[in-house]
């Protein structure tokens, strides 16, 4: 067809205008056009379907990875809620316990070599702590109860005693 459209447009630059030759040339070159506008409207077509078929394959793709980004994002969600948020919770609850008063509180970091561990192991020893000075403190009140009553008899008995001496002077 090249070599058509080719002698074709040869024809037409070589022929004078109006004769049967000239009218054929330009008749060729249309019919060479068209077939070849034809031809390039298929080739368009295809890679119009190819380029579709890719978006369509590209839309996919994309949907795939925002439903895995998702499915991710919900899993470290959880993952930071029972590794981080949890623990921290706990740590929290125990902590008012003990404020209050409750010292049975056991916090445990046994589980965990990073901060929340070390800050619950931190914890539990502080209430260690408490408890062993409450102890103290409470061998110190019942010490110092039985240092008072033997004060207490002591004095009772200076008391008596000096109440018999000060009869006896008074009988002198």
């Amino acid at each position: 067809e090249w070599t058509a459209f080719r002698a074709a447009t040869t024809a037409v630059l070589e022929e004078g205008r109006g004769t049967a030759g000239f009218e054929a040339a330009v008749d060729t070159v249309i019919r060479t056009n068209t077939r070849f506008l034809d031809q390039l409207q298929a080739v368009v077509d295809v890679a119009s379907q190819d380029l579709e078929a890719g978006l369509g394959l590209l839309r996919l793709i994309t949907i795939g990875v925002s439903a895995l980004t998702l499915v991710v994002m919900a899993g470290a969600w959880i993952w930071i809620g029972r590794q981080v948020v949890r623990p921290l919770e706990d740590l929290a609850r125990a902590t008012r316990r003990i404020a209050a008063g409750d010292l049975s509180e056991h916090l445990e970091s046994g589980r965990r070599a990073d901060e929340i561990g070390a800050l619950a192991g931190a914890f539990g020893e502080m209430t260690e702590s408490l408890r062993a000075n409450l102890r103290s403190q409470g061998e110190a009140v019942a010490s110092l109860g039985s240092a008072s009553a033997e004060i207490l008899a002591a004095v009772n008995q200076l008391t008596a005693g000096a109440t018999e001496e000060s009869a006896a002077v008074a009988q002198i």
